[in-house]
Formats: structure tokens, C-alpha cells, sequence
């Protein structure tokens, strides 16, 4: 059985958008999780 290329997977427009999205928002994304994270470990 051949395995499915990475670059192929991601050639799908919902992964492109998704990638899109998070490139121009990756430093509130991640500030963001951050915050999620530090809060949940407070519990």
C-alpha cells in the first residue's frame, strides 16, 4: 500500500485556509493558549 504525501494532504483548501488563518494570527494564537494553559494548570 503506498503512503499518502504530506505535501498532498495538505493541498486541500480547508488546510490551506487553516494554515493561512493561523500564520497571520500566530502570536495572538499562541498568547492565547498560553493563558488557557497557565489557568488550567492552576487547578
Amino acid at each position: 500500500m503506498a503512503k499518502r504525501s504530506t505535501s498532498a494532504s495538505l493541498s486541500f483548501a480547508f488546510f490551506n485556509h487553516l494554515w493561512e488563518f493561523y500564520s497571520s494570527n500566530r502570536g495572538r494564537i499562541r498568547q492565547h493558549y498560553r493563558e488557557l494553559t497557565e489557568v488550567s494548570g492552576l487547578q
